[in-house]
């Protein structure tokens, strides 16, 4: 079947306009293309190959976007290209998470031309603006036409890549084909000379810019914090390197000074935490570490009541450096428990620049810590899974759901990343594939057996990263639910039901017919050989009851601190 009668668009036109759309990419840091097989696409698909980038096949196009997510998540710029119709539907999920957690990705999505809208042709749904506000925009390209120059296609992806680095985000390109699409030769115009002669390692861009935190707010901020009898600083998600390391440049100035230090999983500083969790659930325990200054560093938080914290005491004021991989309009007023957090915009790099030199008068640093890992027992259990990742080498990638809050809470990893942008459970191991292919260190995924369950498509891809292994926490599933109000003794049954899954298939045997290596823990010393072994693929089979055990640490945990500072020991939650 061919087209109906058009504006014509000859093959050589064709070829010409996919090649600069994808040079133009490339030239502006596009490092590798992830392409869903599809036959409209096929211009985007030859031009990427010519390029010279590296090219990754994923037929399922959910995995596809979740690949360019992770690419995305360990630094590295990602295009996925897509065939037209319901293909770039799949993309949804990843593109609602890239968005949520300010994560630039390119999808290209092939369409059919104008003329074939509207009129019931085969694979044709409105593709236009398909994301809609999920997206930080949408650009839809003319068919390419002799009449219409092909510096158009060039100047729209760089306006579309401009977009997705200056307010890091999703993009979506949708670019119309006519037939023939098989790929032809054709000369550069001079005006594109420079895409012609492109080097394939050529780069233009990082994701993030220096932006200096003016001088004003720093002199603000030097007297607030000044001001304040004690004094926390918190330190959220760092995805950046650079951000990181003046991160902890500034953090060890203001903890040797006398600030409590507050170091969520994902920012890198963990070893610099002052061990203020035990305290977060207990109000009177709360009030003897309350700070009157807060200072807020990148991202958000896997534990929240750390807002509950910065604003318990009455004199509290509360401020937020961003940081650079954070300034997007979303994350810049990140305010959960909306305490009123100023935003003072610019880079900790700058920031830990001009600070250098300050001195804090405060209360100091001093905070008990419980012997928490004395407590976890001999059974084992997702908190014992969790303490010994700590010393796994490489990037820890924690799940959705209960793995990352396990890892906040009981380890302490210096390279941590998680999905926490809409939190959900959505391909995890293709995300983890991401971050393999775009990293030279070892990557272990640890997540829940309902999580991997909902991405085992994406396990064919797995044997390609021999750099990631994945850990399940095999504990029939959906039990983050027995913690929450709904798990009650009388509601047992509705629990049991439609929030748990015990009758999931086997795990070892999906993980033996995608050829992967697999091993079984049932004991921590079986899960500490496991993590030894070459095994792409460890399945932990924890205790169940993980609720009361949680519960019980924590009032133990509680105990012993109200014991410690010579306080009433009842009713301590």
């Amino acid at each position: 079947m061919t087209d109906l009668a058009a504006p014509e668009s000859s093959a050589a036109q064709t070829s010409l306009w996919a090649s600069a759309i994808i040079r133009t990419l490339v030239a502006k840091g596009v490092e590798r293309f992830v392409v869903a097989p599809g036959s409209r696409s096929t211009p985007l698909v030859a031009a990427a190959n010519e390029s010279g980038i590296s090219t990754v096949v994923i037929g399922d196009e959910r995995s596809a976007a979740f690949f360019a997510l992770g690419c995305g998540r360990a630094g590295s710029l990602c295009a996925m290209i897509t065939t037209s119709g319901s293909a770039i539907t799949h993309a949804f999920p990843a593109v609602v998470e890239a968005r949520a957690e300010g994560i630039p990705i390119l999808l290209l999505s092939a369409d059919r031309p104008p003329e074939l809208h509207g009129i019931g042709a085969n694979q044709t749904i409105p593709q236009e603006n398909i994301f809609g506000a999920h997206v930080v925009t949408s650009v839809s390209f003319p068919a390419p036409d002799s009449r219409i120059p092909a510096t158009l296609a060039a100047r729209m992806s760089e306006d579309a890549i401009d977009a997705a680095l200056r307010e890091p985000g999703p993009v979506h390109l949708n670019v119309p084909f006519r037939k023939p699409l098989e790929p032809a030769p054709f000369s550069w115009p001079q005006e594109l000379h420079g895409l012609a002669n492109l080097p394939p390692t050529s780069r233009s861009r990082s994701f993030t810019s220096e932006t200096l935190v003016s001088t004003e707010a720093v002199d603000f901020l030097r007297a607030e914090l000044r001001s304040g009898s004690s004094v926390l600083v918190a330190v959220g998600a760092i995805g950046s390197p650079s951000e990181r390391i003046a991160a902890r440049s500034l953090v060890q100035h203001l903890n040797l000074s006398g600030a409590k230090v507050f170091a969520d999983a994902r920012s890198g500083l963990r070893d610099l935490d002052s061990g203020l969790r035990a305290y977060l659930r207990d109000p009177l325990l709360m009030s003897k570490v309350a700070p009157d200054r807060t200072l807020f560093l990148g991202g958000g938080f896997i534990e929240e009541r750390i807002y509950a914290l910065a604003s318990s005491c009455r004199s509290s004021r509360t401020y937020r450096v961003a940081g650079n991989a954070a300034l997007t309009p979303r994350q810049a007023r990140i305010d959960p428990r909306e305490i009123g957090i100023h935003t003072i915009e610019g880079s900790l790099a700058s920031l830990a620049e001009s600070l250098d030199d300050l001195r804090l008068d405060t209360r100091g640093a001093w905070t008990l810590r419980p012997p928490t890992s004395e407590w976890l027992g001999d059974v084992f259990s997702e908190m014992q899974l969790a303490a010994s990742l700590s010393d796994v080498p490489g990037i820890l990638y924690a799940g959705s759901s209960m793995p990352i809050r396990d890892v906040d809470r009981f380890a302490s990893h210096p390279r941590v990343l998680a999905q926490r942008g809409a939190s959900g459970i959505d391909g995890m191991i293709a995300s983890a594939c991401g971050v393999a292919a775009s990293s030279d260190s070892q990557v272990t995924l640890v997540v829940g057996d309902q999580t991997f369950l909902h991405d085992q498509g994406s396990l064919h891809y797995v044997r390609r990263h021999r750099n990631l292994r994945i850990i399940v926490v095999d504990n029939r599933g959906g039990r983050i639910f027995e913690m929450l109000p709904i798990a009650t003794p009388e509601r047992k049954s509705l629990v049991q039901k439609y929030f748990l899954d015990a009758d999931g298939p086997d795990i070892k045997k999906l993980g033996e017919a995608h050829s992967l290596e697999v091993r079984v823990a049932e004991d921590l010393a079986a899960f500490r050989t496991a993590l030894s072994s070459s095994a792409q693929l460890i399945i932990a089979r924890t205790a169940p009851g993980a609720a009361a055990e949680r519960a019980a640490i924590r009032e133990r945990e509680h105990h012993w601190l109200r014991t410690q500072l010579g306080l009433s020991t009842s009713s301590s939650t």
